[in-house]
């Protein structure tokens, strides 16, 4: 990613506030709307809701690029070994999260596990779609946001105003909490640094999809309790104390969540940025 811009950093400064106000109001607005859709078929219906609400925040993600003159969608180093390794940090990354949870309060099996009737291939689907929802986030966010604010207000400030954005982004519309929204912003600033360091998203989408998969589809502890629409393959349920993620938000209100993150994000804020380490976009 470089810092230099044909336009202004009051324009930068201007589009990225502009951009993600209009970005965060079609979220809120799209999200229940999509609710209303109707199919015949759980995966039509999943297809239909997911498309609404994300495919109009990529072309939204990659117009918003081409004004500000950033590669948004730059995917930085992809190399596969890097890639596995990002994956494989964020699903252990999610597992020790949650025996953190286990070792403080509690961890027990719930009611369901891969639905009877089709259950690989609603986890598939789930796969699919939220491979999808983080691919369109990390382009807004990640992607253009992060670009935009470094060449407004160079590379610190965006590291930090991308990770408020990010909690800002995933808490709309719910109550707001000091512990998930530390969480947030940890993790925020843990993907900021490093799609800043490998110069593009790749490695951040591959972060997070595995944190999601292991949460969401593999352990079934998001949501708490319970499983999501899609099943899972074990349905645990965190049941310790609320600083644990004995409660609704999870592994999100959890301080085995905050010791993981801040576990990856101060190694990764010590090693500064070397040029051989980014793709310059």
């Amino acid at each position: 990613m470089t810092t230099d811009h044909p336009h202004s950093r009051a324009f930068l400064g201007g589009a990225a506030a502009l951009g993600f106000a209009l970005a965060l109001g079609w979220q809120v607005f799209a999200l229940p709307l999509a609710d209303t859709i109707e199919a015949e078929s759980f995966a039509v219906l999943a297809c239909l809701f997911y498309a609404v609400v994300y495919g109009p925040l990529i072309v939204l993600a990659l117009a918003l690029a081409w004004i500000c003159s950033v590669k948004g969608g730059a995917a930085g180093r992809r190399a596969v070994p890097l890639l596995a390794a990002a994956f494989g940090l964020g699903l252990i990354a999610a597992a020790l999260a949650a025996g953190l949870g286990w070792l403080n309060g509690g961890l027990v099996p719930g009611q369901a596990a891969i639905p009877g009737k089709g259950g690989a291939g609603l986890l598939l689907l789930g796969a699919g779609l939220l491979l999808f929802q983080i691919l369109t986030e990390e382009l807004l966010l990640r992607g253009w946001l992060l670009q935009t604010l470094r060449g407004a207000f160079g590379r610190p400030a965006a590291i930090v105003l991308s990770a408020l954005a990010f909690s800002v982004w995933t808490m709309a519309g719910a109550p707001l909490a000091v512990l998930p929204a530390l969480n947030l912003i940890l993790l925020g600033l843990v993907l900021a640094m490093a799609a800043d360091r490998f110069g593009g998203i790749a490695v951040t989408v591959a972060a997070r999809l595995g944190w999601t998969l292991a949460a969401d589809l593999l352990l079934g502890i998001n949501p708490n309790p319970g499983t999501g629409p899609f099943g899972a393959v074990f349905d645990l349920d965190l049941v310790g104390g609320p600083l644990w993620g004995g409660t609704e938000a999870g592994l999100a209100h959890s301080l085995g969540t905050s010791a993981v993150l801040l576990a990856i994000l101060l190694p990764l804020g010590a090693r500064a940025r070397s040029p051989d380490e980014a793709v310059s976009a």
